[in-house]
């Protein structure tokens, strides 16, 4: 994987992540537990997960200015679990609507 390549997910999954804590924070009402992420290759490479409590929690710590973005791709690193994601498993989501979250 060229640099280049590298760095576009890194920063994919830099504002994912920050994008999911933000709104979690902001709407304290919404309950989750893992955040899913994977690229075009997850039928292949799998997909990868995070706890949501660690999104919102580096979310508020970013925000505060008492982490840097180098240091919170780090945390993301260690926080992620693989999954396996069977092509045959994606296959009835193709095509569909993605699913909204509600109060």
């Amino acid at each position: 994987m060229s640099a280049s390549v590298k760095d576009e997910k890194k920063a994919w999954l830099i504002s994912v992540v920050l994008s999911l804590g933000n709104a979690m924070n902001g709407h304290l009402e919404l309950k989750g537990g893992e955040l899913y992420v994977a690229d075009a290759n997850v039928a292949t490479d799998g997909a990868y997960s995070l706890p949501t409590d660690v999104a919102k929690s580096l979310q508020k710590e970013v925000s505060a200015g008492q982490l840097k973005l180098g240091a919170m791709y780090e945390k993301i690193q260690k926080s992620l679990s693989g999954r396996n994601c069977p092509r045959r498993e994606l296959a009835p989501f193709w095509g569909r609507q993605p699913l909204r979250l509600r109060n």
